[in-house]
């Protein structure tokens, strides 16, 4: 870009020194300034329209390829001549800067446009509470999991022990904090293989794709231990998770697979903070 820029400043003024008998010539070094709005960078813009200054000054005051040529400081007139052209330049030069401040402020308003877009977007679909995805991530999920005929997919329903009960001895506002825990693990778990979801209340699901069933149960029983380590156990009491896994069947609809996974949760839950799968 600097090359460029420079390359056509010294074309300008190649132009102005060899034909400095038409005047009006001096507009060439408009060119250079002006191309460089296209990059949007201030600083080429500046050193570029800085240069067409200095080849300017250059050719009219201590360059002569004529010398018949009028100096340009012999007489007001050629002076007047002089010190216009320079001003017309730099106005010429002002408007380049405001051009690009313009094109900035479009782009920066684009950009914010889309990130604002972004957030709605991801808003729409994550729980507001734990930052997973909500029911309608989920929904989506199940939609590319039918569409989805190579791969394997488990879904691991879970939710936390006596929480209920936890509910009414300590609050609700304790039970948020044991919801977010709970979210914060199953976010730092997540891959692309494994998505978390909140179904409702205190009953979370992670869809898993293109996994074993023994990878499925790790992954299960590292939620569990990693929720057991986070903080809000000592600070209250410790909570277990109780998880239900089932596999998606062939031709299965995701309200069925649903229905599975609840009634395998329902079977970990008779021993608290197990894991039940369907064989």
């Amino acid at each position: 870009m600097y090359a460029i820029s420079l390359l056509t400043v010294t074309m300008a003024f190649l132009v102005c020194f060899f034909h400095a008998v038409f005047k009006p010539l001096f507009l060439v070094f408009t060119i250079p300034a002006l191309l460089t709005t296209v990059y949007g960078d201030r600083k080429l813009t500046a050193i570029t329209c800085g240069a067409c200054i200095l080849g300017k000054t250059v050719s009219d005051l201590f360059l002569r390829w004529d010398p018949e040529e009028v100096h340009a400081l012999s007489n007001p007139d050629t002076l007047l001549n002089f010190a216009l052209s320079l001003v017309l330049l730099g106005l010429f030069y002002a408007v380049c800067f405001r051009l690009i401040a313009v094109e900035q402020e479009k782009n920066e308003a684009s950009i914010n446009l889309e990130r604002d877009r972004q957030r709605y977007q991801e808003e729409a679909v994550t729980d507001p509470l734990t930052r997973v995805g909500n029911r309608q991530a989920l929904r989506m999920a199940f939609q590319r999991m039918e569409e989805d005929q190579d791969s394997r997919y488990f879904l691991a329903m879970m939710d936390l022990d006596k929480f209920k009960q936890l509910n009414d001895t300590f609050g609700h506002s304790r039970g948020d904090r044991y919801l977010r825990s709970l979210g914060n693990t199953l976010l730092a778990a997540a891959t692309e293989q494994a998505v978390p979801f909140r179904f409702g209340g205190d009953e979370f699901c992670v869809l898993f794709r293109g996994c074993q069933r023994e990878e499925v149960l790790i992954a299960c029983r590292m939620i569990q231990e990693q929720f057991l380590k986070a903080e809000i156990h000592r600070l209250c009491r410790p909570v277990s998770v109780s998880i239900g896994v089932a596999e998606h069947l062939a031709e299965e609809r995701p309200s069925r697979l649903l229905e599975r996974a609840d009634a395998a949760l329902y079977q970990a839950k008779q021993e608290k903070g197990s894991i039940w799968m369907e064989p």
